[in-house]
Formats: C-alpha cells, structure tokens, sequence
C-alpha cells in the first residue's frame, strides 16, 4: 500500500448510539436455521456482540437464500465497513494465539458504491471470498483492518490489513527465547527482517549484513538484525527475561481497528502517518540528554551517515541504544500514538536507508506498522 491509499483513507468511527438505532439491525432475533437448532439469546450478551451476530445472521440469509430480498438491504458504506471489519475479527482473530514471527498483507476488493452505500449481497460476498482463502495452513489470523480506497468515481476499493501469525502456536512459559535486556557486549546491526512497512512485502537481499556488529560476540546471529529484537520484544511478553504468549483473556474480541505508521522520512498528510518533522513531535525523544548528537534523539532509531560513518561502525546500535529503543522509545512511541479509548495489540518494525545522487549524509531509519483495536468481552463464542 502505497502513501497515496492511505491519503485517502477514511477513518472509521462508529459510535454505539449508531449501533443500537441502525434499522438495518433492528432485528434482535437470529432466523430459523435448521442446521442450528440452538437459538441464540441476544438479550443476555452485551450490545456490540449483540450486532455483530445479527450482521452474521444476516449474511446467512442471504446464502441460504431464505429471504430473497434481504441481499438489497443498503447500508453507509462507513457503518458497512465497521459491520464486515467485526465479524471478520470476531469470527476469526486468534490474537491469543501469538506467533514467533509477524507477517501482514493488502487484500483488495473491488465495489460499485452507490449513493455512499454498499448493499448485503456486496458485503456477503466479500467476507465469503476473504475468508474462503484466509491463511495458510499454519499461519493464524491476528487482526483485520478494513477501510476503504476511493479514487472518485463509482467504482472503489475495500481493502483489508490483514495481520497474521506464523510458526509456533502457543509457546510455552517455559520458552528459552530469551526477551530481557540486551546483553552489555552485543551490538546489533540496525538492519533485520528487511520488510515494506506499508504492504507487508519481504525483501530478500541475500547481501545485507545482519547479527552482532562488534564486541566479543561480533558475527553472531546473523540470520537477525536489532528491528527482529525490538518486534520480539513488543509482541511477546516477558516474564523472567524469557517470551511467553501475551494474555488475553479468552474469549475477548477487537473491533475499531486502526494501522498507524511511522516511517521518519516520509511527508504525508494522511493522518494514520507520522514522520520526524511532521508538527506532532510525538517521535522526539524528550528525556536525550544530548540533543542533537544523533544517539537516541528520537523514540525510533534515526540517524545521517556519511561513508565515514559507515566504517566507523555507525549503523551499528550500542546496547545501551538497543535497550534504549526496546524498552523505553518504542514503547512510549507506541502510547504517543494510541487513540483514546483504544489499546495496543500489534506492531512490525523494519530498517531502510535512502540514497540520492551527491548526499553525504544518508538517513538509516527503521520503520513501524502499529495496530490498535477496542477490546470486548465475548460470551457466546
């Protein structure tokens, strides 16, 4: 996904006064089916889970074809949205389940909006073909993060975030992956799982120098670089300096998804962007004792290299820099950002540089994908 999509991102807002007064839920009984004979009662779950299993129920309809004319019924292509983006998340998120490695990707879909709706039938569909190809086979769906790309005319795009999981399911408490703080001799190349923050893309540059840096650990791990350290550390808990699988309690589900950026070199005026001289100065570390010497200036890892530089080791991280950015910045960057109301679920983390005819000073950079949601407590499934 490319900075102009997310320009024209709307962003979704859906209050709970909509939800209860929306006519089109304005059933609160789920239709007959005879391959489930166990009705479920609406009255005894809380009021968005209430919805959500109504929008399904209504999706069912329009496969079994029971109501002919249930598929016209026409919804705001905002509140359509919200609608498709929960049932997807509620039905099947598994952010209990979390993963040794973070993956995500954009899935696009076609729509003819007219009059700023989307009808059952449209919406129906998408989910079916969405979740019809969800994962692979060992892969598990974290979050879904819908919006809309319109590009002016009648004919637009829904485009799905999809956040997912890969690897071992569950790990134990007893885990040996170790999550504490980086040890006083590893320095870390500021490189790591090379990735497009925006579309998910992994790049293979079989040259990149990744692992231990300098110090007496120097070319160890090389397989991994300090952005791999970091998104362990803020995905996974830890206890007793090891990994264990973030609790949350079962059952739980997230609607009002919302994918932040930051990436310190772009110019955006999207929102859902954040950059190093964009007027927020929500990246600015205000605790560096040294301004302005390009060693933790910033919450996220930034600094001007020359070729100097380079081979003097500067895009290699110290581990006070390391337990700096793992511990302290990245985390008070991630609450910088939080929407009220909304916590913290997922993020990745990726390195870049940029290069130009006659620049001395290069920027090297890492970039970070954040997800937030709404948290609910589930009761019927």
């Amino acid at each position: 996904m490319n900075i102009q999509s997310l320009v024209s991102r709307n962003l979704k807002t859906f209050t709970l006064s909509i939800l209860v007064s929306s006519l089109f839920f304005s059933s609160c009984q789920k239709s007959n089916n005879s391959e489930n004979d166990n009705a479920i009662n609406f009255k005894t779950i809380d009021p968005i889970e209430s919805i959500i299993l109504s929008f399904k129920s209504k999706m069912d309809n329009v496969r079994q074809a029971t109501d002919i004319k249930s598929g016209d019924e026409v919804i705001n292509k905002d509140s359509a949205i919200w609608y498709l983006e929960a049932a997807i998340n509620y039905t099947y998120d598994e952010i209990n389940n979390d993963n040794w490695e973070i993956f995500w990707d954009t899935l696009n879909y076609f729509v003819q909006i007219e009059n700023e709706s989307l009808n059952l039938d449209q919406l129906t569909i998408i989910y079916d073909e969405f979740t019809s190809n969800l994962l692979e086979e060992d892969e598990y769906l974290y979050l879904a993060d819908l919006y809309i790309v319109e590009d002016g005319n009648k004919s637009s795009e829904i485009e799905i975030k999809m956040i997912s999981g890969k690897g071992l399911q569950s790990p134990p408490t007893n885990s040996s992956i170790y999550c504490g703080p980086i040890g006083p001799e590893d320095y870390w190349t500021f490189t790591g799982t090379q990735i497009d923050v925006f579309s998910g893309t992994i790049y293979d540059f079989p040259s990149l120098v990744m692992g231990i840096c300098a110090g007496p650990n120097q070319n160890l791990e090389m397989n991994r670089g300090s952005t791999d350290e970091f998104s362990r550390r803020l995905n996974l808990d830890v206890q007793n300096n090891f990994c264990i699988t973030r609790q949350i309690t079962f059952g739980t589900y997230f609607t009002d998804i919302e994918t932040f950026y930051v990436t310190p070199t772009a110019d955006s005026e999207s929102p859902q962007v954040f950059w190093i001289d964009d007027d927020s100065g929500l990246m600015i570390n205000t605790n560096d004792p040294i301004p302005g010497d390009e060693v933790v200036d910033f919450l996220i890892f930034y600094r001007e290299l020359s070729e100097e530089d380079l081979e003097n080791g500067g895009d290699c991280l110290s581990p006070d820099e390391m337990n700096f950015y793992a511990f302290e910045g990245l985390p008070q960057l991630i609450e910088n950002i939080r929407p009220e109301n909304k916590e913290y679920l997922k993020s990745w983390i990726s390195s870049n540089f940029i290069t130009q005819d006659q620049m001395v000073d290069i920027p090297y950079f890492h970039e970070m994908g954040i997800v937030y949601g709404v948290r609910h407590a589930g009761t019927s499934e």
